[in-house]
């Protein structure tokens, strides 16, 4: 069995699942978690939602639906299986 290890540019993986997204998705998980450089800090759900005309519980499915469509494409890219667990 051939044991070369290959190099894969997670930030460029991640953004390119990231951009699959619809732009609401996006922004959720960007502000959520703080995923770019651009956002000062984590946001609440009541914030995100007050940003939106949302409620919190509606920016909380979006997130949900977000980060299962996140899985969903990262699991059906050929990259992902040269992914483990640290």
């Amino acid at each position: 069995m051939d044991n070369k290890l290959k190099t894969i540019n997670f930030e460029a993986f991640f953004l390119n699942l990231l951009s699959q997204l619809s732009e609401r998705e996006q922004e959720v998980l960007k502000k959520r978690y703080q995923l770019t450089s651009n956002v000062e800090e984590k946001h609440t759900l009541k914030k995100i939602g007050d940003f939106y005309g949302i409620t919190r519980e509606r920016v909380r499915q979006i997130e949900r639906e977000a980060i299962n469509k996140l899985v969903k494409q990262a699991a059906e890219e050929p990259a992902a299986s040269d992914l483990t667990a640290l």
